[in-house]
């Protein structure tokens, strides 16, 4: 093989480097991505429940409301955000306005404002 075929293998072996080399980037990419996602999930999610908690029993919302805009992409595709505006685990009392968890509201009345009627 006198060299000729060096060549060869030092070119594979430099494009598997390189191939590893960016696919491990690529994951510290998407991990790195991932993390801030989720730190800006938490964050949201921290801001929604200094807002609402339940009259009632106090109980803090864990989710927002789900669906909350319609936004079309490629190939129409239809994809849902979450509104982190509006709880998604608490309803409003239609007589107070205020807010209860599904123990403590029924037929968007919630049950202090149902124990004065």
């Amino acid at each position: 093989m006198n060299g000729s075929g060096d060549w060869r293998l030092r070119a594979k072996e430099f494009v598997n480097r390189r191939r590893q080399k960016e696919e491990e980037e690529r994951k510290r990419y998407s991990q790195k991505a991932h993390d801030e996602f989720k730190r800006e999930e938490d964050r949201k999610l921290k801001n929604l429940q200094r807002k609402f908690k339940c009259r009632v029993c106090g109980k803090l919302p864990t989710i927002p409301i789900l669906g909350g805009s319609e936004q079309h992409g490629i190939d129409n595709e239809v994809s849902w955000d979450d509104n982190w505006d509006i709880p998604g685990d608490l309803s409003q009392c239609s007589m107070c306005r205020g807010w209860a968890c599904e123990e403590h509201i029924e037929s968007h009345i919630c049950q202090t404002c149902a124990e004065k009627l």
